[in-house]
């Protein structure tokens, strides 16, 4: 029983890197979605890559996708965008417990089913963001730009899904 134990986390030690992969890439997508792409007429066209990440991380490596990681992540983005904080930590954490929850209807099923599920996480995290950042500015904010972000996700999701695909080639589940 011992050597088993050992041998398992012998492994787990010598996974350690991979381990962070998932978290790392979505940090590295936090910074190429506050890059400035340009907006057209007051859309940004950046998709929210974080979102897309999370969602696809917690599909398909949901052991390597864990709410300390989202936290993170969320924090990193609130700290670089200067809004609330507390908006993206809320937003990330949001959307791992949806797809968590929507992950035993999808593991194995087409691509197209998948994204059916994150056009979903869009569309609720888009009324979290609605929601908390009108709260927090005390004003109803403009939803057309939020609209039009989270349609741009959700149009370019396909494309992220495939590009995550070569991130870990091991995977637990399919989406």
């Amino acid at each position: 029983m011992e050597a088993g134990y050992r041998r398992g986390l012998g492994s787990r030690i010598a996974r350690g890197p991979a381990i962070m992969v998932p978290v790392l890439v979505t940090l590295l997508c936090v910074v190429a979605t506050v890059m400035p792409y340009g907006s057209l007429q007051g859309i940004p066209l950046a998709p929210m890559f974080p979102l897309a990440a999370i969602y696809f991380f917690v599909l398909t490596r949901p052991t390597l996708m864990t709410p300390l990681g989202i936290f993170a992540i969320g924090l990193t983005q609130d700290l670089i965008t200067g809004g609330p904080i507390g908006l993206w930590i809320l937003v990330y954490e949001a959307a791992f417990v949806v797809t968590s929850m929507q992950r035993v209807f999808f593991v194995g099923r087409p691509a197209g089913e998948a994204w059916l599920g994150f056009i979903f996480v869009v569309s609720l995290s888009a009324a979290i963001i609605w929601s908390l950042a009108s709260m927090f500015y005390q004003t109803a904010i403009p939803l057309v730009p939020i609209i039009g972000q989270m349609m741009v996700t959700a149009l370019v999701y396909p494309l992220l899904a495939w590009v995550f695909t070569f991130v870990l080639p091991e995977r637990e589940g399919g989406a």
